[in-house]
């Protein structure tokens, strides 16, 4: 692998990282309404205390919808468009 390609897998994992970390209740509250599992405060606190920990040792369904979340924002963005009057 390249020095560049190295970087950038880097790159995208500490930004996968930070967005875990910042990941609010109710996105996983949405994201799990569909598996009819819940984020009960002890699973909240949980998370909070360690999100990585969490991630893994969780069941597939809380994982799919941690990921979810992770990559609905890791998405690029359409750029906003000036709207000249």
């Amino acid at each position: 692998m390249a020095m560049d390609e190295n970087r950038e897998e880097m790159r995208r994992f500490l930004n996968r990282a930070r967005i875990l970390n910042c990941i609010d209740s109710h996105e996983i509250e949405a994201a799990l309404q569909s598996t009819g599992l819940e984020m009960t405060a002890e699973r909240w606190h949980r998370f909070r205390a360690d999100p990585v920990g969490f991630m893994l040792q969780s069941d597939d369904p809380t994982q799919r919808a941690l990921w979810s979340i992770i990559e609905r924002r890791e998405a690029p963005k359409e750029p906003v468009k000036a709207v000249l009057v």
